[in-house]
């Protein structure tokens, strides 16, 4: 009927607009994805290697419009028998060595960062390391120094019973430990430098203790007194595993 066709024709013209629209919105949506991966690109130009596979600092998304650049080098054990991946740090991040010790690390934000290196049995390294926008920055070789620090101590209770089972970590190592019977721990193997002792129990309010050590120091902490918590009401909540004996 002739009286419906300019109805039907603006449908069609409403059709094709919108047609349009979507083709116009997926269109800048790619040219958009286009741009932005080449800021990122043009944000990391450091240099390429081909036997080293790369580790990331950071997401290509947090680098857009700043400069960036890479780290390498090598960790090395006194030996060849003993060589293995050891775990890094650039800043608080966490990276790891290949098997022979090299590492490579991409996308780290231009500017001053530490660079540190902690190994059971063996001297920390901790370094200033300055990353250039576009370049390659080598550590080369960092040997690593074997250590004879030791740590010891006793957990008790506030009423001066041994805590025993009480869980000790130790940091900037990661070194997790427990205590025996009598509440006795050790670390074995502890280079020089500042570190925190943070022992835990249920039932106990978490202690913490800084300690400082020398090189090759052996040193006995004592007595680490833990205090049972006391909930809401009032009652303490006792330790879930206590030795009776002094």
């Amino acid at each position: 009927m002739p009286g419906f066709r300019p109805g039907r024709e603006r449908r069609h013209e409403s059709q094709a607009l919108r047609v349009d629209r979507m083709r116009f919105s997926n269109t800048a949506v790619i040219a958009c994805t286009l741009i932005g991966a080449a800021l990122i690109a043009a944000c990391d130009k450091s240099p390429e290697s081909t036997d080293i596979p790369a580790q990331r600092y950071t997401s290509r998304i947090n680098l857009v419009g700043k400069a960036a650049g890479s780290l390498k080098g090598q960790v090395l054990f006194p030996s060849a028998y003993s060589q293995r991946s050891a775990a890094f740090y650039v800043n608080g991040v966490q990276l790891a060595t290949m098997p022979d010790g090299r590492f490579w690390v991409r996308s780290i934000p231009a500017g001053d960062h530490e660079f540190r290196v902690y190994v059971p049995g063996f001297e920390p390294v901790v370094r200033p390391v300055r990353i250039g926008g576009g370049q390659l920055t080598d550590t080369l070789a960092i040997a690593l120094r074997p250590t004879w620090g030791k740590l010891v101590g006793r957990v008790v209770g506030d009423d001066g019973r041994s805590a025993a089972g009480a869980i000790v970590r130790l940091e900037p190592y990661g070194l997790i430990g427990s205590t025996d019977k009598d509440g006795i721990f050790q670390f074995l193997g502890v280079g020089a430098g500042d570190h925190l002792l943070a022992v835990k129990c249920t039932g106990c309010d978490p202690e913490e203790r800084a300690i400082k050590l020398q090189s090759n120091e052996s040193r006995n902490l004592g007595i680490v007194t833990i205090h049972r918590r006391v909930d809401t009401a009032g009652e303490v909540v006792p330790p879930s595993r206590e030795v009776t004996g002094g």
